[in-house]
């Protein structure tokens, strides 16, 4: 029998790859949980049956407080076995449930899994939403994310964007006890930009040297204009801590959402036809408070339930709704 396998995702505006996400993991998972940070559309309209989707209200983007809760959620009352957290822009390299039962035959007696990014780009470099194929690292590179078997893991707290993971002991933040990890061969598939104009409106978000450094040229008004080779580098380079020289042979070409192209479309319109959100002025916590959260604590947590949608006082029924 298959395990019950989950995600946990968190998001703002993710139209860029939101429908592909989903019908390319919809054959994968069999529940998916969305953190929506005050997206300017209300995600929490999106309904396909195996999906809940919870909207922050606060400003801060802490993703490791907001996986904590629901993972406790999860874990209290669910039957999930595996749970995945993953970026909106990163890809299982799975196109069926048979492979990836395989996969997970692997880690039956293991606690947590690791998983390695392998940066790429769609080989048109305009956009997802046509399925098209993707060029990605032949290698992975050193950039790892964390999977967990939640049949063998007590508590855990998601750190780094779940690169990393704290293990408390009997309760005990202050103790840790690291349980078994077993490294995968498999990548996890990372787009981090998909189009030149992506990465245009990436240099207006950062510093003007966030992309030169990666580089080593200077990036000016002139992006779109691109050579292949300065792409390689962008993608290859993504986040990693010493700047490497990549060229074409250090990518290679997958074939990664075919059979996909009808759920992606029907997912489009979904989206479109979500209504535009209700903005209320959202709180903003200060440090203290982050990190009082961060202890925990039953009247915290409760809280910090109510700011990401969740009602303290009823609980998640199996299928993952809630319930009174």
């Amino acid at each position: 029998m298959s395990p019950k396998v989950a995600v946990l995702c968190q998001f703002k505006n993710p139209e860029a790859y939101f429908s592909i996400f989903h019908a390319h993991h919809y054959r994968l998972f069999d529940r998916f949980f969305y953190i929506d940070h005050q997206s300017t559309k209300d995600y929490r309209g999106f309904d396909c049956g195996k999906a809940t989707v919870y909207r922050a209200s606060i400003k801060n983007f802490t993703k490791d407080i907001f996986y904590a809760r629901i993972i406790e959620e999860i874990k209290a009352h669910s039957d999930i076995d595996f749970l995945f957290i993953l970026d909106i822009d990163e890809f299982l390299p799975f196109s069926n449930r048979s492979d990836f039962d395989k996969f997970l035959l692997n880690y039956r007696n293991w606690a947590v899994g690791t998983l390695y990014w392998r940066n790429g780009f769609p080989q048109n470099f305009e956009e997802l939403s046509d399925c098209p194929p993707l060029l990605v690292q032949s290698i992975p590179g050193k950039t790892k994310k964390l999977f967990y078997n939640l049949k063998r893991l007590g508590s855990f707290f998601p750190r780094e964007g779940n690169h990393n993971a704290e293990y408390s002991f009997l309760g005990q933040t202050w103790l840790q006890a690291r349980p078994r990890r077993k490294k995968s061969s498999v990548g996890l598939i990372h787009l981090p930009l998909v189009s030149k104009e992506q990465i245009f409106q990436k240099t207006n978000e950062f510093p003007s040297d966030y992309f030169s450094a990666k580089l080593g040229v200077e990036v000016s008004a002139l992006i779109l204009d691109l050579t292949t080779h300065e792409v390689l580098n962008i993608i290859g380079n993504y986040r990693a801590n010493e700047f490497v020289t990549y060229g074409p042979s250090d990518f290679e070409p997958i074939v990664l959402f075919s059979g996909i192209n009808e759920h992606v479309r029907s997912i489009d319109q979904a989206v479109e036809g979500l209504i535009v959100a209700r903005f209320t002025d959202a709180d903003e916590l200060n440090e203290s408070q982050v990190a009082s959260l961060r202890r925990g604590g039953f009247g915290r947590k409760r809280s910090l339930l109510r700011l990401i949608g969740i009602d303290g006082d009823k609980k998640m029924s199996v299928g993952g709704d809630y319930e009174s």
